[in-house]
């Protein structure tokens, strides 16, 4: 296992949480050669210091992915925006409470309604932190206000993409 070492907390957020899903089970999926995926999904992500460089610390065999096609933008922008919009807001450790009150598509759905165990659970969590609806629609607003467009995300899947494709030295 290795360390990708990636600018700041949108970076992290989006590889996390949006690309080694990609990579594994969704757009890049049937790339090849087949186990393509696994150095980048077993790795630990890093955001880098102040100078510190970016960039990864393993062998790869396959480190060009189109990380700005359009066609990934079109399939998962709206859900890549919402993630990071919550992690820039609520941070890591409320994250994954939050971004149940959001659809696949990063749209808004509020808390869980399905029956079940899980749900029931997630459900619980999200009341014990947010228990009133009004609570509910501050977060919604809040995160809508948060400053990360479209043109950020692209910059930044940009720069991930030189990021997976450089070196880090093992000084």
């Amino acid at each position: 296992m290795g360390t990708i070492r990636v600018r700041d907390i949108a970076q992290k957020t989006l590889f996390q949480h949006e690309l080694r899903e990609q990579l594994q089970f969704g757009f890049w999926e049937d790339a090849m050669p087949i186990d393509h995926w696994q150095p980048w999904c077993e790795a630990d992500v890093d955001v880098a210091g102040p100078n510190e460089p970016v960039g990864r610390d393993f062998d790869c065999v396959r480190d060009r992915y189109e990380l700005t096609s359009r066609a990934l933008l079109d399939q998962a922008s709206g859900r890549m925006l919402t993630r990071v919009k919550i992690m820039l807001t609520f941070g890591e450790k409320l994250f994954p409470v939050i971004s149940h009150l959001y659809g696949i598509n990063g749209e808004w759905t509020g808390p869980p309604t399905d029956i079940g165990e899980y749900e029931d659970g997630i459900r619980a969590e999200i009341a014990s932190i947010l228990p009133s609806k009004e609570t509910l629609q501050d977060v919604r607003r809040i995160i809508a206000m948060q400053n990360y467009t479209e043109q950020d995300l692209v910059n930044d899947l940009d720069d991930l993409r030189i990021t997976m494709r450089r070196r880090l030295s093992s000084n």
